[in-house]
């Protein structure tokens, strides 16, 4: 039998009752979420607030709710490059581009995107 897990919701989760038949309500068999552990199913319960509280704005402000986001996730990579940075995990990378430059095996960046 092929178990899928299909969504989470409310301290459930579903499983198509094609996979693994048992109590139905509306074509879906519930499980408690104890099954997957219950601080999962509060994270998610609280994703299913927000998803819910979004889709209730208007078109505008979700715009501006999704750059907001945006901005975070980019501030989020600034720092976790500026961390593997400090702390020398990209220093292999650095020294493969420096190694690179030195052996002539690079062009500058407008010459290759066509901006002369």
């Amino acid at each position: 039998m092929d178990l899928t897990l299909t969504s989470w919701y409310s301290g459930y989760y579903s499983i198509p009752t094609a996979s693994f038949p048992g109590q139905v309500m509306q074509g879906v068999r519930k499980e408690p979420c104890s099954v997957a552990g219950d601080w999962y199913c509060e994270v998610m319960d609280a994703v299913q607030e927000i998803e819910t509280a979004i889709e209730q704005l208007p078109s505008d402000q979700r715009w501006d709710l999704l750059h907001r986001l945006q901005d975070r996730l980019w501030e989020d990579w600034d720092r976790q490059i500026e961390t593997d940075h400090k702390a020398g995990r990209l220093n292999a990378l650095l020294a493969e581009a420096e190694s690179d430059i030195a052996a002539g095996r690079v062009r500058p960046l407008d010459e290759v995107i066509g901006h002369q």
